[in-house]
């Protein structure tokens, strides 16, 4: 008796091995996929790294050390995160970024979270503000914090809480930016059935206060051309941003 149950207790036990050994192979691709992408990842910040002392050295023959200054800061911090721990908040906040950059490289589209920053990056942001005894600095440090991570989306507030000339006021700011670091800010719309890259100061104002202004993407754009007004979801701004400059603009 005792034999027949351990033959049988083989019989149930050899399809679960069967199994197993399928799932070996799998599993193990899926780790070394894993590590192809954490290799990537690191890979790419480091060609950031790269990339800014370069930009920095350009800077320095150009006089402009606060520049140089900065960019040298982002090469440094970009060599240390995400590959190791961060130890400031600008590497925490680099390090999230390039993350969130990579995430969307398999989706540019996705709607993704960047999660729960006020608990990642509080311990960085307190002991960043401990050395800042100037209330106005202090609220810069933050207000500069915001606008970065709200830079790909800063008009989906329309929908939510934020007023339109909160939303005004953001625009304005980051088209300053923009100009300020020798590049031509562009936002895009579709005004009065038009496609728009590039926004005058009026057109602006109105695209963030007006009444009735749609948020959409490029699948709305036959709607929009019969003569509605809409804001862009991302996947909309690349294609209109490609047309106008092209693959490479």
């Amino acid at each position: 008796m005792a034999v027949r149950r351990k033959k049988a207790a083989k019989k149930k036990a050899a399809p679960k091995k069967k199994a197993a050994k399928r799932k070996k192979p799998a599993k193990k691709k899926f780790y070394q996929s894993v590590q192809l992408v954490t290799q990537g990842v690191m890979d790419y910040a480091r060609r950031l790294a790269i990339w800014a002392q370069e930009l920095a050295l350009q800077a320095e023959t150009q006089k402009d050390f606060e520049r140089q200054k900065l960019l040298q800061s982002i090469a440094e911090s970009c060599r240390r995160v995400p590959a190791e721990p961060a130890t400031t908040l600008r590497d925490a906040i680099q390090a999230t970024w390039i993350l969130f950059l990579c995430q969307h490289q398999e989706s540019r589209n996705a709607g993704l979270s960047l999660g729960r920053l006020d608990l990642w990056w509080e311990p960085y942001l307190q002991k960043e503000m401990e050395g800042i005894t100037d209330p106005q600095h202090k609220k810069k440090k933050i207000e500069l914090l915001s606008l970065g991570t709200r830079s790909a989306s800063f008009w989906s507030g329309r929908r939510g809480t934020v007023s339109g000339t909160a939303n005004l006021e953001v625009a304005r700011r980051m088209e300053r930016i923009v100009r300020q670091n020798g590049a031509v800010p562009a936002t895009i719309a579709v005004l009065g059935g038009q496609l728009r890259v590039g926004l005058a100061a009026s057109e602006l104002e109105h695209l963030a206060t007006g009444e009735g202004i749609r948020k959409t993407s490029r699948r709305d754009l036959p709607v929009l051309v019969a003569g509605v007004t809409g804001q862009h979801a991302q996947s909309f701004r690349i294609r209109a941003a490609k047309s106008a400059w092209g693959p490479d603009g």
